[in-house]
């Protein structure tokens, strides 16, 4: 694989040159178009100089003849009269005799048409060259008599101006030269801690966590350096608490430390480890001959014991104690004496609170974030690229990647929290913990769509959006929104044919917001739509992950859309589209 420097080298090339020939074609035809008009102006002038003569002498074609030679020779301009019916009267360059009426000419059609002047370049077919005519008419009682016509060949004012433009060019070729070499030293400082930022995160994927990614003077790296190095602390440190756990359960196993409580078949207990008073908040140590019911308060624990004490078979149940916060997995097993006579149950007591709140933190972190986190690095270098292939003295253009890029910094840095966020949602526990306030519904699709806009460029993938009113707010989290929006979008980039669009459309109701996102992909088969929003459900596991696709996309776009108490919809024919349709309360 080429390196980083040299995929995007050509693309920076093909725009520099790109650029020159439009910077040289645009200049070309400027100049071209202001000596023209200047040369036409001057021709205009001296017309105007020479009119009054001619018009004091209309009637004496002699002296008007006399009058066009001796202007002839100061001016080097070909003059010509002309009377009101086309028929040249006086000509320096040319016997009028062999003349034809010149009543169909442009510039002599221009000026009966204004009064005021005609011109026209064209080819003269009596010099057999291309002129350049300027014609101004003769007035008397305010009608046309004839005209004056003044001409110069076009080859002195074409050598000017491919003079001037060779010069130009000249200095644009050096510019050129200079902006390819700044542009492969930036690109080169660019590039390089981008592919340090990429090695360094393939050694945090193929497990090594005690790498550390090094911090580039770039603000935008160095702030996604420094995440990805957070994450891996905080990843190796859980790594090593549940090693920690797990170490500790084998310490416990072979020290009988866990909480340990015998019982006779009458349910009164025979003997209490320490652990197993603490575990049950049992103070008196003089519990021996105390029945269950006296003991023990927790009343899962109670019944666990008398299903023990009347099953032949091992009885395992993870029981609640305390105020539901400790989580102690319970097994009840049947004592035998020496003659194996039953004489009671040995129940086994062990605090699993925290491996099961480490298991489940890690099963949700390590799903969720391989998710979250994909959209928002995308599209950090997305527009890092992008940077890279603009004209980095556009500063606007730049200030607005940049406010993107650190947008999505942000983004990085509270994934995790938003995450967890989204599993206390979807349990149904902390839904009125998400903040929902008036916000601009236009502006969230618009960020989402230009999140979208580099994937969906690669697939030369269009993405509209239709918005009635610039100032449609509603009552939602913009963030949480945004984020729905993308996965929509992404997923509908992901499982659409190139050279197609996707459409993002609001319209409002009475009571409600509607936000559909409809594309032409492939389609959604029937059966599959009721489990749609599941997690982990694919429609085609091989393709969603070759797409890169977790199965957790739509389930988060779900919960988001029941945390701002709305519903989402799904319509789809198969190799139609589909469309995926958001209904917000207002």
């Amino acid at each position: 694989m080429r390196k980083l420097i040299w995929q995007l080298y050509p693309s920076y090339l093909l725009i520099i040159c790109l650029s020159i020939v439009a910077v040289m074609l645009y200049i070309s035809f400027s100049f071209k178009s202001f000596y023209l008009n200047k040369y036409e102006e001057e021709l205009k002038i001296k017309a105007l100089l020479v009119k009054p003569l001619i018009t004091a002498n209309f009637d004496n074609r002699e002296a008007m003849a006399k009058i066009c030679r001796r202007w002839r020779e100061d001016v080097p301009l070909r003059i010509t009269v002309i009377s009101h019916d086309g028929n040249v009267i006086v000509d320096t360059d040319h016997d009028v005799s062999f003349m034809e009426n010149h009543e169909s000419r442009t510039e002599i059609t221009t000026a009966k048409k204004n009064k005021r002047y005609g011109s026209a370049i064209r080819y003269s077919t009596t010099l057999q060259q291309n002129m350049m005519y300027v014609v101004v008419p003769i007035m008397r009682n305010t009608q046309i008599i004839a005209f004056i016509r003044v001409a110069i060949p076009t080859t002195d004012i074409d050598n000017v101006i491919s003079t001037l433009i060779a010069k130009i060019i000249i200095v644009l070729i050096l510019c050129a030269i200079c902006a390819i070499i700044i542009s492969l030293i930036v690109a080169n400082k660019i590039s390089g801690p981008i592919e340090e930022l990429e090695q360094g995160a393939e050694k945090l994927a193929q497990g090594d966590l005690s790498t550390r990614l090094s911090v580039s003077k770039f603000k935008e790296i160095s702030s996604l350096a420094e995440t990805m190095n957070k994450m891996a602390a905080q990843l190796e440190h859980k790594i090593q608490q549940v090693v920690q756990q797990r170490n500790e359960h084998e310490a416990v196993l072979a020290s009988m430390v866990e909480g340990v409580f015998a019982v006779d078949q009458h349910a009164r207990i025979l003997n209490m480890n320490q652990t197993a008073q603490t575990f049950l908040q049992v103070e008196s140590t003089d519990i021996k001959g105390k029945s269950v019911e006296e003991v023990i308060r927790n009343e899962e624990l109670k019944q666990l014991v008398k299903k023990a004490i009347l099953s032949s078979d091992t009885i395992e149940e993870d029981i609640l104690l305390g105020d539901k916060e400790k989580i102690v997995q319970t097994r009840g097993i049947i004592l035998h004496d020496q003659g194996n006579n039953v004489i009671g149950t040995l129940v086994v007591m062990n605090d699993v609170t925290r491996l099961r709140k480490l298991e489940k933190m890690r099963r949700e972190f390590v799903a969720n974030v391989s998710h979250e986190l994909r959209t928002p690095i995308t599209s950090i270098k997305g527009f890092v690229e992008t940077l890279m292939d603009s004209d980095l003295d556009d500063k606007p253009q730049v200030q607005r990647f940049l406010k993107i890029i650190a947008r999505q910094a942000d983004r990085l840095h509270f994934i995790i929290e938003d995450i967890l966020t989204l599993s206390r949602i979807e349990q149904g526990v902390e839904i009125e913990e998400i903040s929902l306030f008036p916000s601009s519904i236009r502006e969230v699709l618009e960020n989402a769509i230009q999140m979208c806009e580099v994937r969906a460029k690669e697939k030369h993938i269009d993405i509209f959006l239709k918005c009635p009113q610039e100032k449609m707010e509603g009552n939602i989290n913009p963030e949480l929104l945004e984020q729905a929006i993308i996965n929509l979008i992404d997923n509908a980039v992901k499982y659409s044919p190139a050279d197609r669009k996707i459409d993002v459309e609001v319209s409002k109701r009475e009571s409600s917001l509607k936000i559909d996102v409809k594309d032409e992909g492939r389609g959604i088969p029937p059966e599959h739509i009721p489990r749609l929003f599941e997690r982990f459900y694919r429609v085609d596991k091989a393709r969603s992950r070759e797409l890169g696709g977790t199965g957790l996309g739509l389930a988060i776009v779900k919960h988001i859309i029941i945390a701002h108490k709305g519903e989402i919809k799904v319509q789809s024919e198969i190799d139609k589209g589909s469309i995926f349709s958001i209904i917000l309360p207002k």
